[in-house]
């Protein structure tokens, strides 16, 4: 519902018409700011109200390099993103009180781009980062605790996820119609409260 976003965060996430064209070195600024949804989580489904974040931000991490070589960091317009968003969210929905990326394997850097796109917010705001380690084998499991630990009561979580298991997380933190990600998309924004 961009009204809603656009009554909540400042002028300089709306650029002009001159910065939306594809290629423009401020793509990844409007993209975010043209992609936002917000979804309602009914407490019923989920866990007990009183265990309830107020504000779950789901995002897929940013742009990758070139598929096939083997590098798993971000490219330049997904590092520009994650910086872009360490400004975007608290200046919409205030700082966050828990920041969480999908597993990181240390020994290959595999699904290292979810943790990469958290850094600069967490820099930006002096929240820590948690890595959900048993998210590659059951992401559904991950959005059913965030939903029922006390820490997040209340509070802002933000969850940066790997593509194709961001419907399962989804399902789990109560929202069971989330369509799959394609492969190429990169500047959505879902905010569940």
């Amino acid at each position: 519902m961009e009204p809603a976003l656009a009554s909540r965060c400042p002028a300089w996430i709306h650029p002009p018409a001159s910065m939306t064209q594809k290629g423009s070195p401020h793509r990844p600024l409007q993209a975010l700011a043209t992609t936002a949804l917000v979804l309602v989580l009914k407490a019923s489904v989920a866990a007990p109200a009183e265990a309830l974040p107020r504000t779950v931000i789901l995002l897929r991490h940013g742009d990758k390099v070139a598929a096939g070589d083997g590098n798993y960091n971000l490219s330049v317009d997904g590092f520009l993103r994650s910086i872009t968003l360490a400004r975007l969210i608290p200046a919409c929905f205030g700082p966050p009180t828990q920041i969480r990326t999908f597993f990181l394997n240390p020994e290959s850097s595999k699904n290292a781009r979810s943790y990469q796109s958290a850094v600069p917010l967490g820099v930006a705001t002096g929240v820590n980062i948690s890595i959900a380690q048993s998210s590659r084998d059951n992401s559904f499991l991950d959005g059913q605790e965030i939903l029922s630990q006390p820490t997040y009561e209340g509070g802002t979580v933000v969850l940066f996820w790997e593509h194709r298991r961001m419907p399962e997380l989804a399902r789990g933190l109560g929202w069971a119609s989330m369509k799959p990600i394609g492969a190429t998309e990169f500047g959505q924004i879902f905010v569940l409260r």
